[in-house]
């Protein structure tokens, strides 16, 4: 019997999931055209996808260390069987500056903290703002850096794949003003914004907007555009899986990389410092999906694969 909170959605809708996901920022008229329906029913089904909170956010997918920012992730582990004091504690997180995303999670971990900052000064302020508020319910914590990380943006409707974005720190960073960076910071809130509404918001002209945007997109620090999925509201399981890979060389780590790259549903690839080597996002219909996968991993790679971990991403 299928789980009433669940929205079961149609082909058109996938459609348009499906190009919205390769390009977050197309408009009502180019969708039409490319999955010719009429934009009157494309305007019609959008809405009725927000609505129901299946896409949660328009946003661009910004390469920060390109200017000179660093990718954080704070896992924590509270005493609190609730999940409502769990949210306190994520939504809290969302109030500081540089906080880019937070999920609750099964597991190891109860709450996973996003984190952009250009300096330690910024992590700091975030990091004991956390403990001075909720550390007595906080029982352990692990922070991790990613250096590099694969967006794969694989489209689960209609099992098309785009070109994988790779977003890598670099000894060599661009910079950009003050505009640049309030522009970057409203498009990945939302890249649905209109041209003349973001220019009035700026208070800059439309031509010098497009203008800006098209050199941040030139210089690769917008990565692109897409849409933030609720693959729960659709009876699907999001989950992070760890892997503890042993000291191998680096065409290796790649090979390894490239495969887990190409399995359906794959959402990133992160190779971070951490305690784990590797980490990728994965969308499943069971849990017995992951432990078939990972059968299959460890197979194909028995040497290297030493064990794995694995979080259900339970809200975002």
């Amino acid at each position: 019997m299928s789980n009433p909170e669940h929205i079961n959605i149609s082909i058109k809708d996938m459609k348009i999931l499906s190009e919205l996901l390769a390009n977050g920022r197309l408009n009502h008229s180019k969708i039409a055209k490319k999955t010719k329906l009429p934009k009157n029913v494309i305007s019609y089904r959008i809405n009725n996808l927000i609505n129901n909170e299946i896409i949660q956010q328009f946003k661009a997918i910004i390469n920060y260390p390109k200017i000179g920012y660093t990718n954080y992730t704070f896992y924590l582990k509270t005493s609190s069987f609730q999940k409502i004091k769990d949210k306190e504690i994520a939504d809290y997180a969302k109030t500081f500056t540089g906080v880019k995303r937070t999920c609750l999670l099964e597991g190891n971990f109860d709450i996973e903290i996003n984190v952009t900052v250009k300096n330690s000064y910024e992590l700091e302020k975030i990091y004991y703002g956390l403990l001075n508020k909720y550390g007595h319910l906080i029982i352990y914590r692990n922070m991790t850096t990613t250096p590099e990380t694969y967006v794969q943006r694989n489209d689960i409707f209609l099992h098309k794949s785009s070109n994988t974005l790779l977003i890598k720190s670099s000894n060599k960073t661009i910079e950009i003003d003050n505009i640049d960076l309030k522009i970057i910071n409203e498009l990945e809130k939302n890249c649905q914004i209109s041209t003349k509404n973001l220019s009035s918001k700026l208070k800059i002209s439309p031509l010098t907007l497009k203008s800006r945007i098209k050199k941040l997109e030139q210089k690769k620090i917008i990565m692109g555009y897409t849409i933030r999925i609720n693959y729960k509201k659709m009876g699907l399981t999001e989950f992070n899986i760890f892997l503890d890979i042993r000291n191998t060389d680096d065409k290796t780590f790649k090979e390894i990389i490239n495969y887990i790259g190409t399995i359906d549903n794959v959402k990133s690839i992160k190779k971070p410092i951490s305690k784990w080597d590797l980490e990728f996002i994965i969308i499943t219909h069971t849990q017995y999906e992951i432990y078939e996968l990972m059968n299959i991993l460890k197979a194909k790679y028995p040497k290297e694969i030493i064990k794995y971990d694995s979080l259900l991403i339970y809200d975002k």
